[in-house]
């Protein structure tokens, strides 16, 4: 709750602000309280709820939470679909979006790929772009005839190399479980990483992935991206070797370069991980006292 996090299917679901019904929070010289409604409706008042739902500590200490559930699922189908092209996979999002709610929508460039083909279940071409992972969820039946539809729109897409069905719960695991160790998967490529989590518009993901690989070429760096594309939350990671004064120069450059041009497309710089303390040369309200510190 401190950080409001999301995570791959929150493209469906949304995130645990859209969750939190209700919670006591602590103030430390004054007591405690609990806003929020224990009731389905609840219209009265500020919505202290979600002003605090993401909060990071800064304005009070919460020590209960009550949420809302909602029931698993009863069938799922998972999707693999190989791009030729990175430009292409991102724009393919916001058209499968424009027609489909999936549950997930994950994708992964070049560099994602190389460091984890190994570990995917089915062969990837060494061609290959880009990878989307797309996986539907609901009652059984109309999970079948969604993903008859979705395959059949996908496979007229331009750029669209491979669409593939996980054969079974094992091989959409084996699927995920890849898309899972990528982070970790990423320093055989640098011994030190900065992992970013910014948000953009849909939309603009081409933009946002255009401008991650000029940085890489202009910097000489490893950067690549991968992530929730179904909300427009992307990781980008700039990998580098700390040891290297002028790699690190380039790596902060970086950094700043991209935040400038996530703001610039109309984004945030975090979706899902909190924020904590960055550079106040792009958030200048981090230099700011904090109302209280405990």
């Amino acid at each position: 709750m401190a950080e409001g996090a999301g995570g791959p299917s929150a493209v469906k679901y949304g995130v645990t602000r859209d969750y939190v019904k209700a919670w006591r929070w602590c103030w430390p010289t004054a007591g405690s309280f609990t806003p929020g409604w224990r009731t389905d409706k609840g219209v009265v008042g500020y919505d202290l709820t979600r002003l605090f739902v993401g909060s990071e500590g800064t304005l009070g200490i919460i020590t209960k939470i009550i949420l809302r559930l909602i029931p698993q699922p009863k069938a799922k189908q998972t999707f693999l679909v190989l791009m030729d092209s990175m430009a292409q996979a991102a724009a393919l999002v916001a058209k499968v979006l424009a027609r489909f709610t999936p549950c997930t929508l994950e994708f992964m460039d070049r560099t994602a790929i190389g460091i984890v083909r190994d570990q995917l279940p089915v062969a990837v071409p060494a061609g290959t772009a880009a990878i989307l992972l797309v996986e539907l969820d609901g009652t059984a039946v109309a999970v079948a005839s969604e993903g008859a539809d979705l395959q059949a729109f996908l496979l007229g897409q331009p750029g669209v190399n491979l669409v593939r069905q996980a054969a079974d719960s094992a091989e959409a695991e084996g699927l995920w479980a890849a898309r899972r160790a990528i982070s970790p998967a990423a320093f055989s490529l640098r011994p030190h990483k900065m992992s970013e989590d910014v948000v953009v518009p849909r939309t603009k993901i081409p933009d946002l992935v255009a401008c991650a690989e000029g940085l890489a070429q202009e910097l000489r760096l490893v950067v690549f991206c991968f992530g929730h594309a179904g909300d427009g939350n992307i990781h980008v990671n700039i990998m580098l070797d700390r040891a290297d004064p002028s790699q690190l120069a380039n790596a902060e450059i970086a950094k700043e370069r991209l935040f400038a041009k996530v703001i610039e497309l109309g984004g945030t710089l975090s979706g899902e991980h909190g924020v904590g303390i960055t550079s106040p040369a792009i958030c200048p309200w981090r230099s700011m006292p904090l109302p209280w510190r405990p």
